[in-house]
């Protein structure tokens, strides 16, 4: 299922979705998991809060459930944003930290998100290229690098997002058949100020049809124009 999904297939992920239905409880926490991306998969945010918010709390400390919530604040702008979302990434595996970065990237505070991400990506980088957050919009790499140009660290800034590029385009043989990998390119060509060749990536891929394409409206790295970071 999280491959179909991955793929932006959207019918085959939900007839998985009720194959394993079958064989499930219907508390278990994976499927529900697994029912809360098939709705926001399908566009069917308002539905997919709801589920969320009927989750038992009890797994409010996995990885699963922080980043979905935080995430669902991401989207939010002006009035409807709620209230500050904390990570508790303390005695808890690297990517919760890498989820502390990302919260704090995303409601721009660049120094803090840069505090979190540098020491991780100069020791265990590979856990800024994980195609579990690609599929869902995150580019762990592109916010650091992001968070650089905003700090006044223009090389570091440049070295990343020369590492970013090829992560995102040797991670398959084509990384346009995977929605999450064009949005990370369309971050990488906007951070790059390559206007022409991000707009025409949009328009040539399915990328519109794709349901995380809605946090570009919140994404810091559109609240700037190139040259302007």
């Amino acid at each position: 299922a999280f491959t179909q999904r991955a793929l932006n297939n959207i019918e085959e992920d939900s007839l998985l979705l009720d194959r394993a239905s079958a064989l499930l409880e219907p508390g278990d926490p994976y499927l529900q998991f697994a029912r809360i991306l098939n709705l926001q998969s399908r566009g069917e945010w308002s539905q997919a809060v709801t589920a969320f918010e009927k989750m038992d709390t009890h797994y409010s400390g996995t990885y699963l459930y922080q980043r979905t919530r935080a995430q669902m604040s991401w989207m939010q702008n002006g009035s409807d944003k709620p209230g500050k979302v904390s990570i508790d990434y303390r005695s808890r595996s690297d990517r919760y930290r890498l989820l502390a970065g990302a919260n704090a990237f995303w409601n721009n505070r660049c120094a803090e998100a840069i505090g979190y991400y540098e020491s991780l990506y100069n020791n265990n980088s590979i856990l800024f290229r994980l195609l579990d957050d690609y599929a869902v919009g995150i580019s762990h790499e592109l916010n650091l690098a992001y968070c650089y140009f905003q700090t006044g660290q223009t090389r570091k800034a440049d070295l990343v997002l020369e590492s970013s590029l090829g992560n995102i385009t040797n991670f398959t043989e084509d990384f346009k058949k995977l929605p999450g990998l064009i949005y990370a390119k369309i971050r990488y060509l906007r951070l790059t100020g390559q206007e022409e060749k991000r707009q025409s990536l949009a328009d040539d891929t399915a990328i519109g049809s794709w349901s995380w394409i809605r946090l570009m409206e919140t994404d810091p790295v559109f609240d700037s124009m190139p040259g302007q970071i």
